[in-house]
């Protein structure tokens, strides 16, 4: 009842600005120039090679798993869906293991096998950066950029002149029945200022857009946030907990009836961070643990792996001079009645990186060069080590027209060092089912390779005001192309009861890769209205086989609509979200990946503040129930999805 009751209240909201309008004046709105701004978090080093994703767009749609957030950017997406436990990250094509993917700069490491979520508190989100290229030095090493998420600091929640401050928060989804709790609480003092934030969240199995029901997708998490701030220091700890009941791949939807493919799973993450931050540097030392049980229901016997992640990072700024350097340990350990789990090798690695880069400018030119150094090393108690070590460099080279309009071109190679668990992996990965398909071993590979890329981009950016500064219009482009030599995946060879061997998987180098696509963006503000269209497209090819690479994502529009009705403190938006047929697969090998048609989803939300206290907000996926897959899943989506939120806050914005 209570439901249906907010239901129709928050429907009513979403038709307010319609009523409204006659009798709404609109206020003199004198627009700032559209450039990317520093709240209170590291900005990217280069601003070209990054989207940045504000609080206030973050929080406006409730998400509650990490692609309801990059949903926003036309660069990054996830694949593996629906259920969250598999959702995969992607920028431009690259996959989550080819990415820098950091909490508070932070490196998330811990993805294996078939579970490749990164757990993300999202009630304590400030900003998500969107890394788009290997251009940003400052960003560690990868092929292609990556994703970074920030969270709040105390001192962002709270009122002016407020030394202490409270919200609890109650959200509800309706296409898994999922239900959120978060209570937070802040102090300030004059030498310090602290944060603590708990969430529980527990979701039904999702009801899917075709009718299904996905059985096996409910989850349980727990999740606990602390940060402390005094002067220059902070110290922050992450907890995660989820439980849930997936199968061991959980991208797939295996029936009941084969045990042996389900699992009741726990996966626990600690990270802990210390940070010093100045005005024009910042070093942070981490320390992050993940841990994996998975009880396979057939023979109720645990499967335990660990990874812990030890590293240190700083970047420094000095006029038209940047420099820093980072280092991080990853230890691999695993557990199976007493005994390693030879798939999941005890192991550790070591990488390691240093870059500089200079700003040269002379008139409306600005060129920068810059060089960074990687090395890695891999160690096994069974096999050989591993290591090597190689140079990046990077050209850019740009000209600006004026202030807000410029072009720009650029020239960036990336570094991706191969992961023990790629290169030592041994023993069962599969069993065969007895009668046709034999056994599916891993084989190590003590000669994989590094991958490297060199990325080239030419990009146009743009921004006038418009109607004595009461609008504002802006446009940016980019095109690009990312070559890519010895690029990792895994090589399966599954084999018959015929066969005289079991068959075998293997992680192996293609010698050269392309990818290549751009983004296009426009936008326009006006007083309380803003708009934006943006079109994105990516494309790749196994260059040595002659393949499609066929788990990209589709072309795709994002239309996005909000208006902010100050006066009446609410704020409404819609999100459209229109895919192109994905129809670049390889249907003459035995890849799983099948042609995806198009789809066009709506998606509306609504937050509205009532008094000084409570803020009530509202979220439609999937706005009449389209039927549709996204490329690189095996599984429908979710159906209509209503969320509905209630937030009581005291002495908090």
């Amino acid at each position: 009842m209570l439901y249906q009751s907010m239901k129709r209240i928050f429907l009513g909201l979403t038709a307010l600005p319609l009523f409204v309008q006659a009798q709404y004046e609109l206020e003199e709105v004198i627009h700032k120039e559209r450039i990317p701004v520093q709240e209170n978090y590291e900005t990217p080093l280069d601003h070209d090679a990054s989207d940045i994703l504000a609080s206030e767009k973050i929080h406006q749609t409730k998400p509650t798993s990490v692609d309801d957030i990059l949903r926003q950017s036309p660069v990054a997406t996830t694949a593996r869906g629906p259920r969250s436990s598999s959702e995969s990250i992607q920028v431009r094509g690259l996959d989550a293991n080819k990415l820098n993917l950091t909490i508070d700069g932070a490196r998330q490491n811990f993805r294996s096998g078939h579970s490749t979520m990164t757990p993300v508190n999202f009630e304590n989100l400030k900003a998500v950066q969107v890394f788009k290229s290997p251009a940003d030095f400052s960003r560690g090493s990868s092929l292609g950029g990556g994703v970074n998420f920030v969270t709040k600091d105390p001192e962002d929640y709270l009122k002016a002149n407020k030394k202490s401050g409270s919200e609890f928060k109650y959200q509800n989804s309706s296409a898994n029945a999922e239900n959120l709790y978060n209570a937070k609480t802040i102090v300030r003092e004059k030498s310090y200022s602290a944060l603590l934030s708990l969430t529980t969240q527990n979701a039904s199995n999702t009801e899917l857009n075709n009718g299904e029901t996905l059985e096996n997708s409910a989850y349980e998490d727990f999740m606990g946030f602390a940060k402390i701030k005094s002067g220059h220091w902070s110290f922050s700890h992450d907890y995660f907990r989820r439980e849930d009941d997936n199968p061991l791949d959980p991208s797939l939807n295996p029936p009941d009836t084969i045990e042996s493919l389900q699992a009741d799973s726990e996966l626990i993450r600690n990270s802990t961070i210390v940070a010093y931050e100045e005005k024009n540097w910042r070093a942070s030392l981490y320390y992050t643990t993940s841990e994996s049980i998975k009880t396979q229901r057939d023979n109720e016997v645990d499967e335990i792996r660990r990874i812990e992640t030890t590293g240190l990072n700083f970047n420094q700024n000095i006029e038209q001079t940047s420099f820093g350097a980072e280092i991080y340990q990853d230890r691999l350990d695993s557990e199976q009645q007493g005994e390693s789990l030879t798939s999941y090798p005890k192991a550790h690695g070591v990488n390691a990186s240093a870059f500089a880069e200079h700003h040269f400018k002379k008139n409306q030119w600005t060129l920068t060069p810059g060089l960074k150094a990687n090395y890695y090393q891999l160690e096994s108690e069974d096999f050989d080590n591993k290591s090597a070590s190689e140079l990046s460099q990077k050209f850019k080279v740009s000209y600006h027209f004026d202030e807000s309009t410029y072009l720009f071109a650029s020239y960036a190679q990336g570094f991706n060092a191969p992961r023990v668990s790629e290169v030592y992996p041994s023993g069962l990965h599969s069993l065969g089912d007895g009668w046709i398909v034999r056994d599916n071993y891993f084989i190590p590979n003590t000669e994989l390779k590094h991958e490297t890329s060199a990325n080239r981009e030419l990009g146009f950016s743009s921004s006038k005001f418009v109607m004595d500064y009461r609008g504002q219009l802006y446009f940016n482009a980019s095109i690009y192309e990312n070559k890519i030599e010895d690029y990792i995946r895994i090589e399966r060879i599954d084999r018959s009861v015929l066969d005289e061997e079991n068959g075998t998987s293997q992680f192996i180098n293609i010698p050269e890769v392309t990818l290549y696509g751009g983004e296009v963006e426009l936008g326009f503000l006006y007083d309380i209205y803003e708009w934006k269209v943006a079109y994105s497209q990516v494309r790749g090819k196994n260059e040595t086989e002659n393949l499609y690479l066929e788990d990209l994502p589709a072309d795709q529009y994002l239309y996005t609509f909000n208006i902010d009705l100050d006066k009446y403190q609410m704020r409404v938006g819609y999100l459209g979200i229109q895919a192109l047929e994905q129809n670049r697969t390889n249907p003459e090998t035995i890849q799983r990946t099948e042609k995806t048609p198009s789809y066009f989803i709506h998606n509306i939300y609504a937050d509205k503040k009532l008094g000084n206290n409570f803020e009530v907000g509202m979220r439609v996926d999937n706005l009449g129930n389209k039927e549709y897959r996204r490329h690189g899943s095996f599984l429908n989506e979710s159906r209509e999805d209503i969320s509905l939120s209630l937030k009581y806050k005291i002495n908090t914005l």
